[in-house]
């Protein structure tokens, strides 16, 4: 057993050892959950001596299962041929149409029923309709196969549907179900989805049918559950029902960290605000877009490499390895790529191509399509970019070193070589190519699946079986008013005769095509039929490659392709104002993540803009996935094990109870309590200050008074840990406006600061904009300020100008407050920074916390002096900053921003209702669901110590005011809590603790 378990960390060898019972496996992209899936099997069989055949193991894609039993054979050292007895692997699809060939009777369904594809399918909605005298020009055919299909997906057959239908359409399919369903009957044929629904209605009409499975599939393990549907989820409940071994694994992780913007048709907003029903702007086909719903939202953690992604037009997006976008190699640029190539007969290698080459007839083509040409190679990755010959030399040796892996050719093509085609062959032989490769797929982060070139599929007597299923997105270029995007296509093109005859057996029909091949080819509007009916082609014709493309923009193709295959030079999808155009990756990067991440499932079109570049969302979507499921699997099994492949290292644990205190309050997401082996720690420091400039100077005044302890000890402060460097602190609020009275503070007293993701208070363009119109009042003839408020439009500059006038003679009796509020007044300055995002929302919240220092500022020019010496502070602050380069400084970030990071001493600055949680938040149960899981990200942010701070009376967008403690730190036990009261001594504070000369003068009284 040690070389089957040594290889596991300690949750994933948990994981793998318990067999009984329900189990759930919550893991992220790249933490092992397939390892630990394919362990667990082999386990059962190798050390529980459990038969193959009474294990069931469902995956998404009969390609999937094939590679889980080839591992699991590997970990069992058996070979596939000799291996009589093996677990039940396979689809939901493939499961359900044995055990219905079998058993089929039971429920009226002979042996030798019929599956109908799309075609056939369409066709019998086409006889339906045509036997009730139901025009297709008025109701499309498409359109009600739809509607039936989403009816039997959830569980809805056609004699209930007519009690839920509503509105016309829906009548009128209800009879159309109905007709549907006799002409299967009649013809003894049923199509995809009755695969599912028909097992379910056997196993739950005859108990003995469901019984004898129930014994059969003792142990049960399903992959990617967070996939699947209403139906599946029924099926793996009644055939787990004996015995509940069921494994279920879900891939938690997802794809885009907070901050990504997201296109609305009512401008962008950050993915983390985006809700499900929100309307988001997706790629339509050819340079189109298109409005369309958002259908789910996933939020999870991840712990891993995110790649940045930066653009010739100035764009940047981060993402995980594995999220989907488009892109296409360019012939523009002039360099050399580094590229890996395989070829089935031979394995891999390493070899240099020009990125493009002149081809016959003076026709550039892409350099890596004439090298596959050149040595039949069946797929081809970029490892690197060079800008000449020389580093592409460079680059290829440094690989072929690295991993062991040749650069000779694969084939002599003919031509006079001083090596024979024999050595070449025997060299592959003797090399395991397919064995070093892994280690270039883990390092470079590369997917099997999505090459950047796939050579079209062809059939020769050199690479007989390489026979490709297109699935092209936006192929035809003929929207229409009821489908305003371009169809898809699904086709097959090769000369594999007997590839045509097995399809043909199986009912396609096939066309010639041009130099002696065949195809299938077939449009859809919808994305969900075209994508099912190419996994069926390539399940039927024996596990055929589908490659995905797609034409976002004019009648350039684009692939599917994984952000870490992005490369310099390569062209990519990005959203202009109302149209697609091409942008060009200008570098590539990677760095180290922990946080939140997100992924949006977009009906009909699964796409939308990440900072502006085109996107894909989650395949599987579409099928009625529903993310729940996971959420429900606790709920069906009380009892069930949970397995998290990913311990927490970071906080206390006295941090990490703090954070579940308020996390377990939401009812929406799976709730997993974290634990660590670090000490308990300190107690969570509550502290009420009297106001928010209180809050401000207790804040630096404990961050003086902890680094002045560390300069004392070696340590025993906090649980072992001292903090003489001013990196280990954070302050974080909820908006943006609150970092105002931070900054004033931590600039008078000398304390280094930054900003993270966002600009200084007084350098925010609103704030500039205001302070030009209010030293305007003070001084008309200030010509920087003049020109400033003219780029705010001028139509507002001259009603600007023309209540100045009015209120020129008279100018002496207003405060500041008051003439601020009559510049907002006369020139709707917030309609026209408010567009209605969260962006737009927090430069409304700027302007109205400019307010609360004009409140304390009643004369204009004491008020602009007070300004002019802060702005002086940063000015210097920059200084220094340039001076010193990368500097020791406290960070300032709002909670948003915050996520992935983390610091020693964490400050949480405004516990108050209505500001955290936010007002906005506070009569909707999503929303504060949304501000609970915002709280915890902010309090996990904490290592050693935490400190949760709240004021007394708030000086808010100019209006003094007592808010109610908020409702997150209720939620906190007494046990972990130590409350205080601290109101500082400003005075004390700046003569004697921190050292800085006191002048009455131009203190900042905040």
């Amino acid at each position: 057993m040690p070389d089957l378990l040594s290889d596991l960390n300690p949750v994933q060898k948990q994981a793998v050892q318990t067999t009984e019972g329900p189990t759930l496996i919550l893991a992220g992209a790249g933490s092992g959950k397939t390892k630990a899936l394919t362990h667990r099997v082999a386990y059962l069989i190798q050390e529980k001596g459990i038969p193959p055949e009474n294990i069931l193991c469902i995956t998404f894609t009969n390609k999937a299962a094939g590679e889980m039993k080839e591992r699991i054979l590997k970990l069992l050292h058996r070979e596939p041929r000799t291996t009589n007895s093996q677990p039940i692997m396979g689809t939901f699809h493939s499961i359900c149409a044995r055990i219905l060939r079998k058993e089929g009777r039971h429920i009226g369904l002979p042996p030798n029923f019929s599956i109908y594809d799309e075609h056939d399918s369409l066709d019998a909605v086409k006889q339906a309709m045509a036997a009730l005298d139901i025009a297709t020009q008025k109701t499309s055919p498409t359109s009600v196969k739809n509607t039936i299909s989403g009816a039997k997906n959830e569980m809805i057959p056609a004699l209930e549907y007519p009690r839920v239908a509503r509105g016309y359409f829906q009548e009128i399919v209800a009879k159309i179900y109905l007709k549907y369903q006799e002409i299967l009957e009649k013809n003894k044929a049923v199509d995809f989805d009755d695969l599912l629904l028909l097992t379910v209605k056997l196993f739950q009409n005859n108990p003995d049918v469901l019984s004898k499975y129930q014994l059969q599939f003792r142990y049960i393990l399903i992959d990617e559950y967070q996939d699947t549907n209403a139906v599946q989820y029924l099926l793996s409940k009644l055939l787990s029902n004996r015995y509940k071994n069921i494994c279920v694994v879900g891939d938690a992780s997802q794809c885009l960290p907070p901050g990504t913007e997201v296109v609305t048709p009512s401008g962008t907003k950050s993915i983390e605000t985006i809700k499900t029903n929100d309307l988001v702007i997706s790629a339509a086909g050819r340079g189109l877009t298109h409005a369309v719903k958002v259908c789910n939202v996933k939020t999870s953690n991840y712990k891993g490499k995110i790649f940045i992604i930066k653009t010739k037009s100035g764009r940047t997006l981060r993402a995980t390895p594995n999220h989907i976008t488009f892109a296409r190699l360019s012939l523009k640029t002039n360099c050399y790529y580094v590229y890996l190539m395989f070829r089935k007969d031979k394995g891999y290698r390493i070899g240099i191509a020009r990125s493009f080459r002149s081809a016959q007839r003076g026709r550039s083509e892409i350099g890596l399509l004439v090298r596959s040409n050149q040595e039949n190679a069946d797929k081809m990755w970029i490892l690197r970019v060079c800008k000449d010959r020389s580093e592409a030399n460079y680059w290829e040796q440094w690989f072929v070193v690295e991993y062991g892996i040749p650069s000779m050719v694969f084939s002599t093509g003919g031509r006079k070589m001083l090596i024979t085609q024999e050595q070449i062959n025997q060299l592959f032989d003797s090399i395991n190519t397919r064995e070093r490769v892994k280690a270039v797929f883990k390092d470079y982060c590369l997917f099997e699946n999505y090459p950047h070139h796939h050579p079209k599929g062809v059939a020769s007597r050199i690479s007989p079986d390489r026979q490709l299923v297109h699935f092209t997105l936006f192929s035809d270029q003929r929207p229409s008013l009821r489908s305003p995007w371009c169809g898809h296509r699904v086709s097959i093109n090769t000369s594999n005769e007997a590839l045509e005859k097995q399809l043909q057996e199986l009912g396609y029909f096939t066309r010639a095509g041009k130099r002696h091949t065949w195809r299938i080819e077939t449009c859809h509007w919808s994305y969900e039929n075209a994508l099912s009916l190419a996994e069926k082609i390539a399940s039927d014709g024996g596990g055929l490659t589908i490659n995905h493309s797609a034409f976002i923009v004019d009648n350039k193709k684009f692939l599917f392709t994984p952000i870490s295959h992005l490369r310099e030079t390569m062209e990519i999808g990005l959203l202009e104002k109302d149209k697609v155009v091409i942008d060009e990756v200008v570098s590539v990067s990677t760095e180290d993540y922990q946080g939140e991440v997100y992924d949006l499932d977009i009906d009909t079109l699964h796409n939308y803009s990440a900072n502006g570049i085109i996107v894909h969302n989650s395949i599987y979507a579409f099928r009625g996935a529903d993310y729940k499921n996971i959420v429900n699997f606790k709920k069906d099994y009380p009892n069930a094990r949970v397995f998290n492949l990913e311990q927490n290292y970071r906080s206390t644990q006295t941090i990490l109870d703090a954070a579940f205190a308020v996390i377990s309050k939401n009812h929406s997401h799976p709730i997993l309590k974290l634990w660590t082996q670090n000490p308990a720690g300190e107690k969570i420091q509550v502290v009420e200050t009297r106001s928010e400039a209180d809050e401000a100077l207790f804040i630096a005044n404990t961050i003086d008074h902890l680094r002045g302890e560390a300069e004392q000890s070696t340590g025993s402060h906090l649980g072992g840990a001292t903090f003489p460097t001013l990196n280990s602190f954070a302050v974080l609020y909820r908006t943006n406006a609150q970092s105002r009275a931070l900054e004033e503070v931590f600039l008078k007293a000398g304390i280094p600061y930054v900003l993270v993701g966002g600009i200084r208070f007084y350098e925010r363009k609103e704030i500039k904009d205001i302070l030009a119109f209010l030293k305007l009042v003070s001084n008309p003839e200030d010509s920087i300020s003049k020109a400033r408020i003219e780029k705010v439009g001028k139509g507002r500059s001259a009603k600007f100008f023309a209540m100045l006038s009015e209120i020129q003679p008279n100018l002496i009796n207003y405060t500041t407050l008051e003439l601020l509020d009559k510049i907002l007044e006369a020139t709707d300055y917030l309609d026209y920074i408010d567009d209605g995002t969260e962006v737009g929302k927090g430069r409304v919240e700027n302007v109205k916390e400019l307010r609360s220092v004009a409140e304390q500022f009643p004369e204009i020019v004491q008020f602009l002096e007070n300004v002019t010496l802060v702005e002086s502070e940063y000015t210097s602050d920059e200084k220094l900053k340039k001076k010193q380069g990368h500097r020791d400084a406290v960070t300032l970030t709002t909670l948003h921003q915050a996520k992935g990071l983390e610091w020693p001493v964490v400050f949480m600055v405004g516990m108050e209702e209505g500001l955290f949680p936010h007002s906005r938040c506070l009569l909707d149960p999503g929303e504060m669901e949304e501000e609970r899981r915002l709280c915890y990200v902010g309090i996990t942010r904490a290592k050693n110590q935490l400190f949760l701070t709240y004021a007394r009376q708030r000086l808010y967008f100019g209006t003094r005011s007592q808010n109610l403690t908020s409702r997150f730190l209720m939620d906190l036990p007494d046990a972990i809590v130590k409350s205080n009261t601290n109101y500082q001594d400003r005075d004390q504070f700046l003569n004697n603790e921190i050292g800085v000369e006191k002048d009455s003068d131009d203190w900042l009284d905040i």
